[in-house]
């Protein structure tokens, strides 16, 4: 999920595709029903790669899973 998340915000960001290059994900609490929330932010974009970070929710507001990626853009030049 994290995964998705991250793309989806450097996606709308950039409106350039990507695909993930590195995923690091940290799970700090279980979660096994109930709706899920989740935010993501580019912590760094180049021309070529972009850096993000982005945490799970779970309905009560805690954190579950938190993780950190580098994406590559897909430039059609």
């Amino acid at each position: 999920m994290l995964d998705l998340i991250l793309g989806m915000t450097i996606r709308s960001t950039t409106k350039t595709r990507c695909t993930t290059i590195n995923l690091n994900v940290n799970y700090l609490n279980p979660v096994s029903q109930g709706h899920l929330s989740a935010k993501g932010k580019i912590l760094q974009k180049g021309y070529r790669t972009v850096a993000a970070e982005g945490e799970l929710f779970n309905e009560e507001g805690k954190m579950i899973a938190k993780g950190t990626g580098t994406f590559k853009l897909i430039r059609e030049d």
